[in-house]
């Protein structure tokens, strides 16, 4: 059976909570929006066989077609990942697990969820594991106009209309935080 192995999502209520703190190692910065966690393997990394956080932010992110992108903060080398975290963020998700023996199922978020000032974690050790034949996590910010205004509530109309990458530009840039180890 073909696909990706990645942590199950769907299983909302065994996402882990983990508050910040101002103590974390490089490594362990996150940003608002979608985190990625995995192993760096490369023996010459400060952050060898430690868990690394990928910063992703608020972006929509295909696991099938983007996972090469998945490097470490640190060394810059590729790494799997299998675990996924949200803070400040709204978020959903559209997918297809993939089943031996059952037909495809499609899977789809029945409405945006919306995370806190805390960094939401799905542990493939609590929420499971599954095969994805697609899945594509979308994250904004908890209130894009809100967040509009205070980027530019004093521009003409026509700049304020700008795309949404500007917005995940001042997300990416101003909003990362740090948690404990």
């Amino acid at each position: 059976m073909a696909g990706t192995s990645f942590v199950d999502i769907t299983q909302e209520n065994k996402a882990k909570t983990i508050e910040f703190s101002s103590q974390a190692p490089q490594w362990r910065m996150c940003c608002y929006g979608l985190n990625l966690e995995g192993v760096c393997k490369y023996a010459s990394c400060k952050a060898f066989n430690h868990w690394v956080i990928i910063m992703k932010g608020m972006c929509t992110y295909d696991l099938v077609y983007d996972e090469h992108e998945n490097v470490c903060p640190i060394c810059c080398q590729y790494l799997e990942t299998n675990k996924c975290a949200f803070s400040n963020c709204n978020y959903s998700y559209v997918g297809v697990k993939l089943e031996k023996g059952q037909p495809l199922k499609k899977i789809m978020s029945e409405k945006e969820k919306t995370v806190g000032n805390h960094y939401l974690l799905f542990d493939p050790h609590e929420a499971g594991v599954c095969n994805w034949g697609s899945l594509k996590i979308c994250t904004k910010p908890k209130n894009l106009e809100a967040e509009m205004g205070k980027l530019c509530w004093d521009l003409p109309e026509r700049e304020r209309m700008r795309s949404r990458w500007s917005v995940n530009m001042y997300f990416m840039m101003n909003a990362r935080r740090q948690f404990r180890n």
